[in-house]
C-alpha cells in the first residue's frame, strides 16, 4: 500500500516540496491550499478517548488489536506513538507478511512519530465496496472500465510529512499514469461515532494533495438510527482552497434526503464527458435506500 499527508484547519502558506512525494499532474499546477503545521492534538483530532499506547513490538500491537476486538464495543482506532520510520516499515511488514491484520489501513504523521491506525469491520468494507462497485458498473457502460483505476488502499506521502492510506480511491489511468500519481476520487468510511475523524481525513486528502483530490465521500452508518449518511467533501476554489462540505444524504428507514448523489465527471476523469454515453455519476433515492436497505439486512444488524 501507499499514502498521503495531511494538515489541520488552521492555515499557514507553504512551499511546494521536492518530486519525493506524490507527483502533481498537470491538471492541477495551481497555488496549493494553506495549511498549517499538525500537532499531537490537531491529529488526533476526533479520537478522544481511543487508546493510546508506545508502540514497543508487532507481538504488543496484536496484543492490544486482539484487547480491543473482544470488548462490546471495539474502537475501530487505535494510537501508537514513538512510531519512527523503521518502526512504521516493521508494521507494514507484518501487514504484509500476515504477521498482523492485513485490512488495517494507517496515517503515519512522522514529524510526531504518530500513527494512527484504523481497523475495518466487515460492515465498513461492505459498506464502501457496495458504492465502489456500483461506480464501477457506471464507468463500464459509458466504457471507461480501462480508463478508471482502482486503487484500493494505496498510500500516498504528501507535502508535511504525513502518509495515508484511504479506504478506496480512483484515478484517470490516461490523465494520471504514474503510480504516485494522486487519486481523483477518494472513499472513507466508519461508524457515525467516528464521523468527526472521517472529516479529518477528508481534510487531510484535500488541503495536502495540492488540489489532485477533487472529491472525498465520507460514509458513516449508524447502528442505533438504522441510517446511512454520505456526505461529499471538495475543495472551494482559490484564494480559499478550503475543504468544504458540497453535500449531505440523509438515508433512513423510510426516505432519502438530500438526493441524488452526483460526481461531477470532469473531476473524476479531469476532462469533459463526451455525451450522449459519457456523464456525471448520479446516485438517485431509489438506489440509495436499496443500498442502504441490503446493507442492514446483509449485515443482520438489528
Amino acid at each position: 500500500m501507499d499514502l498521503i499527508t495531511g494538515d489541520s484547519s488552521a492555515y499557514d502558506n507553504y512551499p511546494l516540496t521536492p518530486s519525493t512525494t506524490a507527483a502533481p499532474s498537470v491538471s492541477s499546477r495551481m497555488a496549493p491550499p494553506r495549511v498549517a503545521e499538525w500537532t499531537d492534538v490537531t491529529a488526533t483530532e476526533g479520537l478522544e478517548g481511543v487508546r493510546t499506547l508506545k508502540f514497543t513490538s508487532i507481538k504488543k500491537l496484536n496484543q492490544v488489536l486482539e484487547e480491543e476486538a473482544s470488548k462490546a464495543s471495539p474502537s475501530p482506532y487505535l494510537i501508537l506513538k514513538s512510531v519512527k520510520t523503521t518502526d512504521l516499515a516493521k508494521i507494514e511488514r507484518a501487514r504484509e507478511n500476515g504477521q498482523t491484520q492485513r485490512s488495517l489501513r494507517l496515517a503515519w504523521f512522522e514529524d510526531l512519530d504518530l500513527l494512527i491506525v484504523k481497523v475495518p469491520t466487515m460492515q465498513h468494507e461492505w459498506v464502501y465496496g457496495q458504492l465502489m462497485k456500483r461506480l464501477l458498473i457506471m464507468a463500464g457502460t459509458m466504457g471507461l472500465e480501462e480508463e478508471i483505476c482502482y486503487l484500493g488502499a494505496t498510500k500516498y506521502q504528501g507535502r508535511r510529512n504525513i502518509a495515508k492510506e484511504a479506504d478506496c480511491a480512483f484515478k484517470p489511468l490516461s490523465r494520471r499514469p504514474r503510480p504516485l500519481d494522486w487519486p481523483t476520487l477518494v472513499i472513507e468510511a466508519g461508524w457515525s461515532e467516528s464521523r468527526s475523524r472521517l472529516r479529518v481525513d477528508a481534510r487531510i486528502w484535500l488541503e495536502n494533495s495540492g488540489g489532485e483530490v477533487k472529491i472525498v465521500l465520507l460514509i458513516s452508518p449508524s447502528r442505533a438510527a438504522r441510517s446511512i449518511i454520505i456526505e461529499k467533501w471538495e475543495s472551494t476554489p482559490l484564494p480559499d482552497s478550503r475543504p468544504r462540505t458540497r453535500s449531505t444524504i440523509t438515508i433512513e428507514p423510510g426516505s432519502v434526503t438530500g438526493a441524488p448523489l452526483t460526481l461531477d465527471f470532469q473531476k473524476v476523469f479531469l476532462r469533459q464527458p463526451v455525451p450522449p454515453q459519457e456523464h456525471d455519476f448520479v446516485f438517485d433515492q431509489q438506489y440509495l435506500a436499496n443500498f442502504a436497505q441490503t446493507f442492514w439486512t446483509a449485515n443482520e444488524i438489528e
